[in-house]
């Protein structure tokens, strides 16, 4: 059982998919950049799988995002996967004491939105919804009936080492009400979140659905990736503008940016701050000439 993956699966002879996630590297490098009081390195973790999760059920080359934002102690949670199962993300709160998990009261008046940008932009896609549900889980299943018509089942279990995400579907053109979808979902109800974190694939599909023909795929690696860069701060800096640089470095001495996900640091002084909008300047000149 690989540590950080996704498997799909199908039911060969009914309309009904399904998938399973497992992260633990990836879940603890996020956890290493920040620290989560436990309440929500479990609800980042929960998210993290359900991205992944979701990721997997939607054709597109680009990137995905979940992000939830409210007003609550708990004010942001992001995020992304992309195209080829890269994961970052982070969550902002503004209380120590967070001691109820349901997401309506952790994020207040809040939304979750599920954003797609593809590479080339053409398409991009975002449906959001309110937090009407008291689980992460709940609110997914509930954009998924509200926004795209499909009945779907996630469950998300963490535990301090490993997070696993296991969600059923049903495919387009079958219904909510069919007695094979009801059987099935009844069935994954037994899962425990014991057996969810430590059985196998094969063992965990056998367990639950022996009587069924069930064609399971590959499994796909997942790794955490931040897509941070010197480069993305430079264009940043030239964004704001020579003077305005110069004045903040002759006010700090120099300037320290801080990538949100993965906490690396970016620092720039005046000789930096000269070689980049010398080589900006010339940058822009070569393109307008050209």
């Amino acid at each position: 059982m690989a540590s950080d993956s996704i498997r799909r699966f199908l039911f060969e002879k009914l309309g009904i998919r399904g998938e399973i996630v497992r992260l633990k590297h990836s879940y603890k490098t996020v956890l290493e950049r920040h620290s989560y009081p436990p309440e929500l390195a479990q609800l980042l973790g929960q998210a993290m799988a359900a991205v992944s999760l979701l990721g997997a059920t939607i054709k597109y080359q680009g990137k995905l995002t979940l992000q939830v934002q409210g007003s609550g102690p708990v004010n942001l949670l992001i995020v992304e996967y992309d195209s080829q199962r890269q994961i970052r993300g982070i969550i902002n709160w503004k209380e120590d004491s967070l001691l109820d998990m349901e997401i309506g009261k952790l994020f207040g008046d809040g939304h979750m939105a599920i954003t797609v940008n593809p590479h080339d932009k053409a398409s991009q896609y975002q449906g959001i919804v309110e937090l009407v549900e008291p689980s992460l889980a709940g609110c997914i299943e509930h954009y998924f009936k509200q926004s795209e018509q499909l009945a779907t089942c996630l469950w998300l279990v963490v535990d301090a080492n490993c997070v696993a995400g296991f969600m059923l579907q049903q495919m387009p053109g079958t219904t909510e009400e069919s007695d094979d979808w009801q059987r099935v979902k009844l069935l994954a109800e037994t899962l425990s979140d014991d057996e969810l974190l430590t059985l196998d694939d094969e063992a965990l599909l056998h367990r639950l659905f022996h009587d069924d023909d069930i064609l399971l795929f590959e499994s796909e690696a997942i790794r955490f990736h931040c897509s941070c860069s010197r480069e993305r701060i430079e264009r940043m800096l030239l964004g704001l503008g020579k003077d305005e640089v110069d004045s903040i470095i002759q006010e700090q001495g120099n300037i320290d940016v801080a990538c949100e996900y993965c906490n690396k640091n970016y620092s720039f002084d005046s000789v930096d701050a000269m070689q980049l909008f010398t080589d900006g300047d010339v940058g822009l000149h070569s393109d307008t000439r050209h």
